[in-house]
């Protein structure tokens, strides 16, 4: 038997606001019930998919107010987290290498 080894690294773009992670609507929701309901159970399933992952993030931990960092944490709390920097990418490979 062969066994495929995946590793995914996940990055996002712009801050998310709690409402696209833990609330939000999606197309599927009603004919579906077995479908995510939003942004935060899409996460979870990537995770359970591929457990070796990790999360580029371009920018640090908001400062600037308790709203964009709720989503911050939680992310982190599903995927290990590092800077997109060279020493993150460092960071993170050494992450996704060591299982």
């Amino acid at each position: 038997a062969t066994t495929e080894i995946y590793t995914l690294s996940l990055h996002d773009a712009l801050p998310i606001s709690p409402y696209e992670l833990t609330g939000g609507w999606y197309y599927n929701r009603d004919r579906d019930p077995s479908a995510p309901k939003c942004g935060m159970d899409w996460l979870l399933r990537f995770r359970d998919k591929y457990p070796n992952a990790i999360w580029l993030n371009p920018s640090d931990r908001p400062s600037w107010g308790q709203y964009w960092c709720e989503t911050y944490d939680q992310i982190a709390a599903v995927f290990p987290m590092f800077p997109l920097t060279v020493e993150g990418l460092e960071d993170g490979m050494k992450k996704l290498l060591a299982r």
